[in-house]
């Protein structure tokens, strides 16, 4: 006799509506960030009268190991209180880097057309500006992590994954868009479900979701309200460790009113059940916020751990380029659900050495299936040394590439090099051959 394994749809019909509502109001509070999570405490403590909330002052720390420029990156968090227009809200969140990087995302910016996309040829601004291919990367890279989703792509495909990417739900619609765009285009979405292994129905709200994806992110936005940027935890490194700081300022501080409801349960001299109920529901309700939010903040404290075990040296400078880090490998690493752990990385920040960076901006996903695993980031330095050793007369094809990454250890497939190839921005060999004679 088989035996079914046990599945969400499985174990929904046995949960009460109440249990129902805590795990939906578990979600929200683990993916919000510190602007809606204000919110969302506020609503709590409006509708239980037995919470006290004081609201705290947030101050600029006061530790040793931070400098004036952090200091000043602190300051970072106050938002504008007029509307900005799209270019000025474009050029507002680049607050958080150092001059000479403002200074060449401002230059990109001024590349954009009307629907936010730069068709500008990469070479030609590297040739304009000075820049170095790998420098290119690294600009367009941050361009491309501002609001609204979707600037700075070079494609409607690009446009698309990074939208799909920046979704908490969005893991097989990236797969979709960036391995199986032509089959997606076809609604072949059998075949995409055989080959991802996943059900027709997944792949079916996956194209759903991708419908409602914008594919003009500067249109139809002509002002904007730009949101506090708030570091939900800042890292510091020093006496050879990293030190992380949960930032709570920005959020009240909880209490229980004792006496208040001690007060209430002395009027209740005749024991009226539903007042007894209504009593011991309020103060459930508020274990449970407690319980939550502090789940929240240990599990981003984990998180952040997590990142740090692993792209250490990225930290301290020791290395170019990010290790390989999923989403899955920390959830296996904290002991919680791919989907907890989305939640909770979804527009939460870290500030580092002044500047504030999305907690996903430390992931890096695999290259390879199986062996040594291989990041976007190695990859590209790789690949840069090897077409810089290459001959001008005979430039390597993508096929003599991935042959070379093979003996290195790497299962690099073809079809997989030249795609980050091309979205990193090299050349083909043909078009490298040109280039050189």
């Amino acid at each position: 006799m088989s035996i079914k394994p046990i599945n969400q749809q499985t174990l929904q019909p046995t949960l009460t509506p109440h249990q129902k509502k805590r795990l939906i109001q578990s979600a929200q509070i683990f993916q919000a960030d510190q602007t809606t999570l204000a919110n969302i405490i506020d609503a709590h403590c409006q509708a239980n009268p037995f919470i006290k909330a004081k609201k705290s002052i947030p101050s600029t720390p006061t530790s040793s190991s931070y400098s004036s420029k952090e200091d000043s990156a602190w300051d970072l968090h106050l938002t504008a209180a007029d509307p900005l227009t799209t270019e000025e809200y474009l050029l507002f969140q680049l607050r958080t880097f150092d001059s000479v990087t403002q200074t060449a995302l401002i230059q990109l910016i001024h590349h954009l057309d009307d629907q936010g996309y730069l068709r500008e040829d990469s070479q030609k601004l590297c040739h304009l500006y000075d820049w170095q291919p790998s420098q290119f990367t690294h600009y367009l890279t941050l361009l491309q992590s501002l609001n609204p989703t979707g600037i700075g792509a070079r494609n409607l495909q690009e446009c698309l994954i990074l939208q799909a990417n920046a979704h908490p739900e969005g893991d097989l619609a990236s797969t979709m868009l960036t391995d199986y765009f032509q089959e997606m285009a076809a609604h072949q979405f059998e075949v995409i479900a055989d080959l991802t292994q996943n059900s027709l129905q997944a792949v079916k709200e996956s194209f759903q979701l991708i419908q409602t994806f914008n594919p003009y992110p500067l249109t139809d936005t002509p002002k904007v309200t730009p949101p506090p940027l708030i570091p939900d935890l800042i890292v510091s490194y020093e006496e050879d460790r990293f030190n992380i700081q949960c930032v709570n300022d920005y959020l009240p501080n909880l209490s229980f009113n004792q006496s208040y409801f001690n007060h209430m349960q002395d009027l209740n001299t005749e024991k009226d059940p539903e007042l007894t109920a209504y009593l011991n529901q309020q103060r459930a309700d508020y274990q449970w916020l407690i319980h939550t939010l502090d789940e929240r903040k240990e599990s981003l404290f984990q998180i952040v751990q997590t990142i740090l075990s692993i792209q250490g040296d990225y930290f301290q400078d020791k290395q170019p380029f990010l290790n390989v880090l999923t989403q899955n490998q920390i959830a296996q690493k904290i002991q919680k659900s791919p989907s907890t752990i989305s939640r909770l990385m979804h527009q939460k920040y870290l500030q580092f050495n002044g500047l504030v960076f999305p907690l996903n901006h430390w992931l890096s996903p695999s290259l390879t299936q199986e062996g040594p695993s291989l990041s976007l980031g190695h990859f590209k330095i790789e690949l840069q040394a090897l077409i810089a050793n290459e001959s001008s007369f005979h430039p390597l094809s993508d096929q003599a590439l991935t042959n070379l990454f093979q003996l290195k250890g790497y299962s690099l497939s073809r079809r997989v090099l030249t795609k980050y190839r091309q979205l990193l921005g090299f050349p083909s060999s043909r078009q490298r051959k040109r280039k050189k004679h």
